[in-house]
């Protein structure tokens, strides 16, 4: 299956999306974004191919996702509750200049 770009749109001033989602049994595409994800289950049987490696995301553990990493994730056993936040890079470099050396 060939990864598609998600563009993240309404972002804050600061570079920042968040959201809290709830989904049940679902399935979402490989894709891959520019920003930085972190993903926090707060319940759920869940999982995350990242970049072909596949982990197991239990709840109450967070999972970060760096720029240009092609990722899905798998939701199973009822209902899964969650927070995501993306983080703009090119606005976070203002304040930390060599963000990109990071990983």
């Amino acid at each position: 299956m060939k990864a598609i770009y998600e563009t993240i749109n309404h972002k804050n001033s600061a570079g920042i999306q968040y959201g809290f989602h709830t989904v049940s049994e679902k399935y979402e595409p490989l894709h891959w974004h520019d920003e930085l994800e972190i993903l926090y289950y707060l319940n759920g049987e869940n999982s995350i191919l990242i970049d072909g490696a596949n982990y197991r995301l239990p709840k109450k553990q967070a999972v970060v996702i760096n720029s240009g990493q092609v990722h899905n994730t798998f939701y199973s056993k009822g209902t899964a509750m969650y927070l995501c936040i993306h983080i703009d890079l090119k606005v976070m470099e203002e304040y930390i200049p060599d963000i990109y050396m990071y990983r």
